[in-house]
């Protein structure tokens, strides 16, 4: 009876009031986060749990007594599998939702930390008794459960901008969960514990400096989620007005060129772009009644690459992309990209191969767009 009371309590508090809060926020996000997304996360949870597993019987193994005691237990079998796997796993569910903004990826990250997170609970629980349940129920669970989202941020990203973030988060909480563990007193010692010698000192001050991470990180993706985006059915209405115009319309761009994209060149598509790319892909090699011909993702490029040393203003665009031009080359247009994550595009310039340059006709992709739409020749 005294077992299934306390893995009840383990799981109750605050395992299920985390998982509730943390599936209300998915729910409310834009568009909201499907519940089979939430199921997948935490069966990721499952998984880094059984890689860690693995990990610690080949650890076993090979290198316990080999190394010092300390850092065997603080760093090897604990710190580097639990952080490393959980990383793992969020980057591989996140990459299959590409249009997934930062703080989604923080919750959808935090499922994975809190799986770990209550599982370990429970073991605690049963083995120690209430007293530990109640200390654990503040400490554990939560940092596992942060920890999770300050991965679910850097891997997302990492994904956006194809840059090690990703890795340089994973040392930190490595870091900081291996200090946390590591035993300030021989275990065969017959000293008694102290508050900081029994790891709660640790424990707590791991638990704060996580925290910290995380709300900074959480500001960060929820600035960037606010920013103005595009209404969704901007780029289905494209895709309607040039399909009422006669035009043949590309399917979308696939995730992993856009990706390439932003390898090659060093940059991260914004929301709105990426977006519109995984709509449709421009068009063929033909023109909309404006004359007008938006370019497919594969022949995108920077100004300074679509024109030559011959155009007086060939480095006049810096970080910005050519993506559509007018009756057959006259002039073009061109975008500024950055390489970080955003809401919305830069602003667009009109490109012209000649001494006229730098003339900004929108503020940004989504304004060109719904310029372009209110009327085609509104953006000349």
């Amino acid at each position: 009876m005294r077992e299934l009371a306390l893995t009840a309590a383990a799981l109750v508090f605050p395992c299920l009031l985390i998982l509730g809060g943390v599936v209300v926020a998915l729910r409310r996000q834009v568009p909201p986060v499907r519940f089979r997304a939430v199921w997948l996360f935490l069966g990721l949870g499952v998984a880094a749990i059984i890689l860690h597993g693995i990990s610690f019987l080949f650890a076993d193994a090979w290198l316990m007594g080999r190394i010092n005691h300390g850092f065997y237990y603080a760093f090897v079998t604990a710190a580097l599998p639990e952080e490393g796997f959980r990383y793992l796993v969020i980057r591989w569910g996140l990459a299959r939702r590409p249009r997934a903004g930062l703080l989604t990826g923080m919750l959808l990250g935090s499922l994975v930390g809190l799986t770990f997170g209550a599982l370990e609970h429970v073991g605690y629980a049963l083995d120690k008794g209430w007293e530990t349940w109640l200390a654990r129920s503040f400490t554990s669970v939560p940092f596992h459960t942060l920890s999770g989202a300050v991965l679910g941020y850097c891997g997302a990203v990492a994904i956006r901008t194809r840059r090690p973030w990703g890795l340089a988060g994973l040392a930190f909480l490595v870091l900081v969960h291996g200090l946390a563990d590591w035993p300030l007193l021989d275990p065969d010692s017959d000293e008694p514990l102290t508050f900081l010698t029994s790891g709660w000192a640790g424990n707590i001050a791991s638990l704060v400096m996580v925290a910290v991470l995380a709300a900074v990180f959480a500001r960060i993706a929820w600035k960037a989620d606010a920013a103005p985006a595009a209404p969704v059915n901007l780029w289905q209405r494209l895709v309607e007005l040039w399909q009422g115009a006669g035009l043949t319309v590309r399917p979308p761009a696939r995730a992993d060129a856009v990706r390439a994209f932003e390898s090659r060149y060093g940059v991260v598509l914004p929301d709105d772009l990426r977006a519109y790319f995984l709509t449709v892909d421009g068009m063929e090699d033909e023109l909309d009644p404006g004359t007008n011909r938006f370019w497919p993702l594969g022949m995108v490029k920077p100004v300074e690459e679509e024109l030559s040393e011959q155009h007086q203003d060939w480095l006049a665009y810096p970080g910005c992309f050519v993506f559509v031009d007018h009756c057959i080359w006259c002039f073009a247009w061109a975008v500024r990209l950055g390489k970080e994550p955003a809401a919305v595009s830069g602003p667009v310039f009109q490109v012209t191969a000649s001494e006229v340059h730098a003339q900004q006709i929108a503020p940004s992709f989504t304004a060109f767009v719904e310029m372009y739409l209110a009327d085609q020749y509104s953006v000349l």
